[in-house]
C-alpha cells in the first residue's frame, strides 16, 4: 500500500467524527476505524491506564471484524496484564505521541511473551500512540497498530496523531460532562415520573430531557410539538411567553410562573423551578436545569385580581391589563391584544403598581399570581426546591 500523509479534508472529517463520538459513545469504534485508516494502520485501540502502574483498566478497539474481536477478548482477559506498551505509555506525559520502534528494539521483541505469543501470531507488530489526561488516577492511550510486514509508523503519521490528540482530549471532557449531567438529572427524572401533574425537565439549552406521562395531556391540549427536543407551542404569543420564562429562569436562577389557556378554554399555571446544586462542588453541570410543572386551574388569578382591583380602585382597563400580566404576557403582547400602543400599556402598568403598592411587575405577579393557586402540588417545590439534585 502507498503510505502517504492524509489530506487536510480527511483530517477535518475525522475531527468531526471525534466530537460526534463524544455524544454518541456507540460511534467510538467507527471513529477509531477512521483514525486507523488516516495513519495507514490496521486497527486502533483506546486503553484506560492506571497512572504509575500502567495497569489496563479498560480497552476498546475499532471495528476489526469478528476474528480480532475474539483476539481482543483474549487481550482483556489474559494479555493486558503482560502488555509492555501499557507501562511505557503510562510513563509518558499527557499530550505525548510516541512510536514503539523507538523504545522496543528487535532484541526486546524477541524476549517478550506478549509480542511472541500474542501480537505477532496475529500478524501485528508496530504501534503509534498518543496519551491523554483522563482523570486524577488515569490516563488514556490511543494506540494505532500496523502489520508485521508493514514499515514502522512514519513521522507524518506521528504528526497527524499529534494534530488530532487535542480534539480527542476535548471530546473526552465533553463526554465526562455529559455523563455527569445525566447523573445530575437522574433523581429529578425519577421524581417527575411519580408526579400526577404534567411535568418536564429541561437542560441548559431548553431541551426536554425527560417528561412524565401526564405531560401528554399538555401536548394534546396545546398541540405541543417537540422540535429537536424543544417545546413548541403553535400559539406564537404563548411560545414567546414560554421562551421568555425559560430565559428569565436561567438568568436569575429564580422560579417563574405564568398562565396559559388552552384552545379548549382550560387554564394552566406553568411553574419553572431551577435546580439548586449543593454548594462546594465547583462547577455544577445541573446549575441551569429547570423543572417545569403544569398545574390546572379553572380560573387562574381572576378572584385574586378582582379583590386587589377593588381595594386599589383599578379601572376596568387596568384590571384587564393586570389580568394579562398575571397570565404571563409582556407589555408588547398585551398592547397587541388590546389594540393599544406599548406606551399606553406601560403607563397603565405603572398606574397599577402605584395603586396596589407593589414595586415591580414581578412582585405583583409573585404575590397575586401565587396566591391564586393556594395549596397545591406546586407548594411542595415552593417550600423545598430542587436542592442537591445530581
Amino acid at each position: 500500500m502507498g503510505l502517504l500523509p492524509p489530506r487536510n479534508d480527511k483530517l477535518l472529517d475525522l475531527v468531526g467524527s471525534i466530537y460526534a463520538s463524544a455524544t454518541e459513545p456507540d460511534a467510538l469504534p467507527q471513529t477509531l476505524s477512521a483514525l486507523s485508516k488516516t495513519v495507514q494502520g490496521e486497527f486502533a485501540q483506546i486503553l484506560t491506564l492506571e497512572r504509575g502502574s500502567g495497569r489496563v483498566l479498560h480497552s476498546c478497539i475499532s471495528d476489526a471484524g469478528a476474528t480480532f474481536e475474539k483476539a481482543h477478548d483474549r487481550y482483556v482477559s489474559q494479555w493486558a496484564a503482560l502488555d509492555p506498551r501499557a507501562a511505557w505509555l503510562a510513563s509518558l506525559p499527557p499530550g505525548s505521541v510516541a512510536r514503539c520502534h523507538e523504545t522496543f528494539d528487535d532484541a526486546f521483541i524477541g524476549t517478550s511473551s506478549f509480542y511472541q505469543e500474542y501480537l505477532i501470531p496475529l500478524g501485528f507488530r508496530w504501534a503509534l500512540a498518543g496519551v491523554l489526561d483522563s482523570g486524577p488516577d488515569t490516563l488514556t492511550a490511543i494506540v494505532n497498530v500496523r502489520k508485521i510486514d508493514s514499515p514502522p509508523f512514519e513521522d507524518w503519521a506521528a504528526a497527524a496523531l499529534q494534530q488530532l490528540l487535542p480534539h480527542f482530549q476535548k471530546a473526552h471532557l465533553i463526554r465526562v460532562k455529559l455523563e455527569q449531567q445525566a447523573a445530575a438529572g437522574a433523581s429529578a427524572v425519577e421524581m417527575i415520573r411519580a408526579l400526577p401533574v404534567p411535568c418536564l425537565f429541561t437542560d441548559h439549552a431548553g431541551r426536554c430531557v425527560e417528561r412524565n406521562r401526564a405531560f401528554e395531556e399538555i401536548m394534546e391540549a396545546f398541540s405541543v410539538q417537540l422540535v429537536i427536543g424543544r417545546v413548541r407551542f403553535p400559539d406564537s404569543d404563548l411560545q414567546n411567553t414560554w421562551e421568555t420564562a425559560l430565559s428569565d429562569t436561567h438568568a436569575t436562577a429564580l422560579g417563574h410562573t405564568f398562565a396559559a389557556t388552552a384552545p379548549n378554554g382550560k387554564q394552566w399555571g406553568v411553574h419553572l423551578i431551577p435546580s439548586q446544586p449543593l454548594p462546594g462542588n465547583g462547577e455544577a453541570v445541573d446549575a441551569k436545569m429547570i423543572l417545569v410543572v403544569f398545574e390546572p386551574k379553572a380560573a387562574y388569578g381572576q378572584a385574586s385580581v378582582e379583590s386587589v382591583a377593588l381595594g386599589a380602585k383599578l379601572t376596568r382597563a387596568e384590571l384587564e391589563v393586570a389580568t394579562s400580566l398575571l397570565q404571563g404576557f409582556s407589555a408588547k403582547v398585551i398592547a397587541k391584544q388590546r389594540g393599544a400602543s406599548v406606551n399606553t400599556v406601560r403607563s397603565q402598568i405603572t398606574s397599577i403598581l402605584e395603586k396596589t403598592g407593589y414595586k415591580s411587575q414581578r412582585e405583583l405577579i409573585a404575590a397575586v399570581g401565587a396566591s391564586s393557586f393556594g395549596n397545591s402540588v406546586f407548594s411542595i417545590f415552593q417550600s423545598n426546591p430542587l436542592q442537591g439534585i445530581r
